[in-house]
């Protein structure tokens, strides 16, 4: 009875821990791909202000036009620093899950030694099960 109740608890942990990685990994997914895509809309941003300052000292448009454009160029920083800042955590998350210190701890092999069939990656629960 005690060597079946741990066993039980050996495969809640372990499907625990999967289910952790799994969704630290497809946090870090999306967090990088915010972070692109908000880094690009900033560099536009940045440029768009650039030219609005150009325009307002030419006195082309208004300085409530001015502040306007430094205000979301202001709030377009914030919200790319803030997915920066996400997107820095969510790798620290999902290397702490996964348990690597450092890049010493991933085993790898020299390359004439590797495959060049390599398998397509399942996440399903019945593939994780199968590798343990």
């Amino acid at each position: 009875m005690v060597i079946t109740a741990s066993k039980y608890n050996y495969t809640k942990t372990r499907e625990e821990l999967f289910s952790k990685i799994k969704l630290a990994y497809y946090e870090y997914l999306t967090l990088k791909r915010e972070s692109q895509t908000l880094g690009k809309a900033h560099e536009i941003v940045v440029g768009l202000f650039d030219k609005v300052k150009k325009e307002y000292k030419a006195r082309a448009i208004s300085e409530l036009d001015l502040l306007e454009a430094e205000k979301f160029k202001d709030r377009i920083t914030d919200m790319y620093e803030a997915a920066k800042i996400n997107y820095d955590f969510s790798i620290k998350k999902l290397v702490s899950l996964v348990g690597i210190i450092d890049i010493k701890d991933v085993n790898v092999q020299p390359l004439d030694m590797l495959s060049y069939n390599v398998p397509e990656i399942s996440f399903t629960l019945d593939s994780l099960r199968g590798l343990f």
